[in-house]
């Protein structure tokens, strides 16, 4: 029986991640809303915080790969999504951001995108 689903994974993420303010744009260096009279991130300001968070479980997948649902595809999926700012999922810094932000021309959330049978064990 594995422990950690897709869906339980996507949540843990939007959870924690995405609406409990980590500033996904500023320390990713992706697209965020210019706000505070146009401040613009400097490369002090990028972290690879959420980067190593996806290590470690790409790690903890490695050696407890009957744990997991997913496979290290769907890791390195995640983040090349995080960065393509195709879809509105990782895109702003906060959750208030995304909601004020007019996203239709991104409709669909990464996690669809990562939901293929591709990304399963």
């Amino acid at each position: 029986m594995r422990n950690r689903s897709l869906r339980g994974f996507a949540a843990l993420v939007e959870k924690e991640w995405l609406s409990f303010g980590h500033q996904m744009a500023l320390r990713c260096g992706t697209i965020a809303p210019l706000n505070d009279g146009g401040h613009k991130p400097s490369d002090d300001e990028c972290s690879p915080i959420f980067l190593q968070f996806i290590e470690c479980v790409w790690q903890l997948a490695q050696q407890m790969p009957r744990a997991f649902e997913f496979n290290g595809t769907y890791l390195a999926h995640l983040l090349h999504h995080l960065n393509s700012c195709e879809h509105g999922t990782f895109l702003c810094n906060c959750e208030r951001q995304r909601v004020q932000l007019p996203l239709a021309t991104t409709p669909t959330s990464a996690w669809d995108a990562l939901s293929g049978p591709e990304y399963r064990h």
